[in-house]
């Protein structure tokens, strides 16, 4: 008996040690490397036909990464969003959901307080240029227009999935992941079986070309909240990246049609053109984005970062049914550690061509140190015939360490 737990000792010892020169496990938890983040921010919002509103709130998350032991390390995050002096002055998001404050009256700030887990993931690298990862992660997809994290919240999005990127050739690179949870910014989870699929492959030093299929299916009998306005759909698409001589461009098409218990009215197209010209001590960038609509159904983006497209304002977060047509300039300039933006917008409808509006929006970001960044933020939309003006503006201050 003493000999069998000796053994029964050994085993497990060489278990956490694992094989020789491979660093023991306890190493490997002990000897991993912590992250700290701070995002304060003060957001100020006017609606035209509610109060006005103004949000300061701050998000610290702290996190932590093991190191490497036979291929496998992990990550866990915590993160919470807090309102500083209470969230009385501001709607934090939809009344019906369960995180948000349901002050409706005043204009929409979309960042309830709350506190999760943010990201908690086991990755494996030990396959030739593959990553293996599963559980709650960040994803990003190309520019974040299909799947983003949404990362201007203050709560970003993030999916409980496994994914898989492999890269089997030098210019060709795969992804495939599948999602069953979407944990969106008003701290609500939506569940889902979702399969998304993206090749990207590096055919000419002026050319990468990506093509995509998202299969996104949300669980109608699930005891989350499904996200409102988010049928079932299947994405398919594709992009062209690349420069000509000093002009870049991006091009992209995309076809969202029915799939799971979505209706046949989830029926719509994508398309953008966008060109730019870095290099000048002022980059002009112009482009053309078409959310195709036919009255009854728009284009939409559940999985996206959509705060990064068509204003700042975030008036079409949500696609209106006639689509969008969005034609835009923008500009930016960096004067040593400081970033200048600024765009327009002139938005109108893809069917029936109703004039939305127009937008501005200006940014000045600074890199105050390694581990600081300040920013002001300006968004100003001015409607006409559709949704209400409405005016944001930001101030922000970042610390991040890792």
């Amino acid at each position: 008996m003493t000999r069998m737990r000796t053994r029964h000792w050994m085993i497990l010892g060489a278990l956490v040690a694992g094989p020789a020169g491979a660093g023991p496990l306890t190493g490997a938890i002990t000897d991993g490397q912590a992250s700290l983040h701070l995002n304060l921010r003060f957001e100020q919002a006017e609606q035209q036909g509610r109060e006005d509103a103004d949000a300061l709130t701050l998000r610290p998350r702290l996190g932590y990464r093991t190191g490497n032991w036979q291929h496998l390390d992990a990550f866990a995050e915590f993160e919470g969003v807090y309102a500083i002096g209470g969230d009385d002055g501001y709607n934090s998001g939809p009344s019906f959901l369960n995180a948000t404050n349901g002050n409706t009256r005043f204009a929409t700030i979309a960042d309830p307080t709350g506190d999760q887990m943010n990201r908690a993931w086991l990755r494996y690298r030990g396959l030739p240029a593959t990553t293996l990862k599963i559980g709650r992660q960040r994803l990003i997809l190309d520019n974040a227009r299909f799947v983003g994290n949404v990362g201007w919240r203050q709560n970003e999005q993030t999916f409980d999935a496994v994914s898989l990127v492999s890269q089997p050739l030098p210019d060709l690179t795969l992804t495939y992941a599948y999602l069953w949870r979407q944990n969106f910014i008003f701290f609500n989870d939506n569940r889902m079986k979702s399969h998304l699929v993206n090749a990207r492959w590096q055919a000419h030093p002026m050319l990468a070309l990506t093509g995509f299929a998202y299969l996104v299916d949300f669980d109608r009998e699930a005891n989350g909240t499904r996200a409102p306005g988010a049928p079932d759909h299947r994405v398919l698409g594709m992009r062209a990246t690349g420069a000509l001589h000093r002009l870049r461009y991006e091009l992209a098409y995309a076809e969202q049609s029915d799939y799971g218990e979505a209706p046949t009215t989830v029926d719509a197209d994508y398309w953008q053109v966008q060109l730019s010209l870095p290099g000048l001590p002022v980059t002009p960038t112009l482009g053309y984005e078409v959310l195709g609509g036919d009255g009854t159904y728009g284009f939409r983006f559940p999985l996206a970062t959509n705060h990064a497209f068509q204003g700042w304002a975030d008036v079409f977060i949500a696609t209106p049914p006639d689509g969008v047509v969005d034609r835009y300039m923008k500009l930016s300039a960096d004067a040593g550690p400081v970033r200048l933006t600024a765009a327009f917008h002139d938005l109108r409808a893809d069917h029936g061509h109703t004039d939305y509006g127009r937008e501005i929006d200006v940014s000045v970001a600074a890199s105050v140190t390694e581990h600081l960044g300040l920013l002001v933020k300006f968004a100003d939309y001015r409607a006409e015939g559709f949704a209400a003006d409405t005016r944001r503006l930001w101030l922000q201050a970042t610390f991040a360490f890792e």
